[in-house]
């Protein structure tokens, strides 16, 4: 069992709501990645699971038929886990239910998590992989660049994100948000970030790269390189 506290965006105030998930590990925990049919597959799986939609039923309650309210409130779900890599995982993915689990993982796992928990609720969704890059302060006063391949997930939405940036509980801390939207076949879809920090070794402040809503992102540089339409 694993608990998740949800911050209620739409009650005007701080409201928080917990929800328990009974998590059953799927027999297969881990995937052989072969690009974009591993991601249908493995999204597809893990939206028809008891777990994933007893977390979508959870969601759909709290947001009222709100898209975005819902997508935001999926998106604390993963971001209150942790970013782990293990090198013995390399060339696999995790199934979500395997994630929930855990409670770790690294960007293609939460971004397949949380398609599915977009997927189980009805909503447009695709994994998009990226390029980033941030420049970061180190803990002794220089700076550094990150960059490299990641994860990601657009949604696609009837409007434009409405939730401002100070609606989250970390506004402010990383500066504003900046807007994240990408075109797929001719129509607007919003990026979502839903990997939680990653602070290796406790060198690194990276602990407000991620606090973002559906539509946001904090990276100085993104560049698409693949969308998996779901």
């Amino acid at each position: 069992v694993r608990s998740f506290s949800l911050y209620l965006f739409d009650t005007g105030r701080l409201t928080s709501f917990t929800v328990e998930i009974n998590i059953t590990v799927p027999g297969q925990t881990l995937i052989d990645y072969q690009g974009a049919g591993t991601v249908k597959a493995v999204v597809y799986d893990a939206a028809r699971t008891e777990t994933i939609r007893f977390i979508a039923e959870v969601l759909k309650s709290l947001s009222h038929g709100d898209d975005e309210l819902y997508a935001n409130y999926a998106i604390q779900i993963t971001r209150q886990m942790k970013y782990f890599y293990n090198s013995s995982y390399d060339d696999k993915v995790q199934h979500p239910l395997y994630t929930l689990y855990l409670g770790s993982g690294v960007c293609i796992d939460y971004a397949l998590l949380y398609a599915s928990i977009l997927k189980a609720g009805g909503l447009q969704v695709a994994v998009v992989i990226v390029k980033t890059e941030l420049s970061i302060e180190i803990t002794w006063g220089s700076s550094s660049i990150l960059f490299g391949g990641h994860a990601m997930v657009a949604v696609r939405l009837p409007h434009p994100p409405r939730l401002p940036s100070q609606y989250h509980p970390w506004a402010g801390a990383c500066g504003l948000p900046l807007s994240a939207n990408i075109t797929i076949e001719g129509e607007t879809w919003y990026l979502a970030e839903p990997t939680p920090s990653y602070e290796p070794l406790n060198l690194l402040r990276l602990e407000n790269i991620y606090p973002t809503l559906v539509g946001e992102h904090n990276w100085n540089r993104l560049e698409v390189e693949d969308i998996i339409k779901l």
